[in-house]
């Protein structure tokens, strides 16, 4: 997210002098670590987060639907948006632009946009590698009211054999 930031800020704001500062990127990471601990405080505050003795270790039952719910919606939903409307944003301006722009600029913005472009389509590809362990939960549950006890098991696999690829994958791609 704070790549996509970084890139709506050098095309849509580069006027900014402000924005262009380096204290302004080296205080953006610290502040998304900042609020990504508060939207997770409150599972420790619910009591939400539990020891599971099918599994061994300590996480959100899969029958507590607030439990499953808050972290899915603020882990995956709220950078996927995020990235989206810097995303949007940017081809906006970009499209409103008129031809007086010089072709450094225009090639520069094109270039930015295009890494814009793959940023999302690796916050994309992560979402969706991280889908079908959730539907083999949802369903589960819907179905026996229980999960499969191998359930958080399959859930994190995919993410797992995803780290390495999308890894090479962004470094390749940006």
């Amino acid at each position: 997210m704070v790549r996509a930031l970084f890139r709506l800020v050098r095309i849509v704001y580069s006027k900014y002098r402000g924005f262009q500062r380096v204290w302004v990127y080296v205080i953006a990471a610290p502040i998304q670590l900042i609020i990504s601990i508060i939207l997770q405080s409150p599972l420790l505050i619910w009591h939400d987060i539990i020891y599971l003795s099918n599994e061994h270790y300590c996480f959100v039952s899969l029958t507590n639907s607030r439990g499953v719910l808050w972290p899915t919606l603020s882990i995956y939903s709220i950078p996927v948006v995020c990235s989206l409307l810097f995303y949007i944003r940017t081809i906006y301006f970009i499209r409103q632009q008129s031809n007086q722009v010089t072709m450094i600029v225009k090639r520069r913005q094109e270039r930015d946009l295009t890494a814009i472009r793959r940023i999302v389509i690796n916050i994309g590809l992560l979402c969706a590698i991280g889908s079908p362990g959730l539907l083999c939960i949802a369903i589960s549950v819907i179905i026996s009211g229980n999960p499969y006890p191998l359930s958080l098991r399959i859930l994190w696999i995919g993410v797992e054999t995803a780290i390495l690829p999308l890894s090479i994958l962004m470094i390749s791609m940006t």
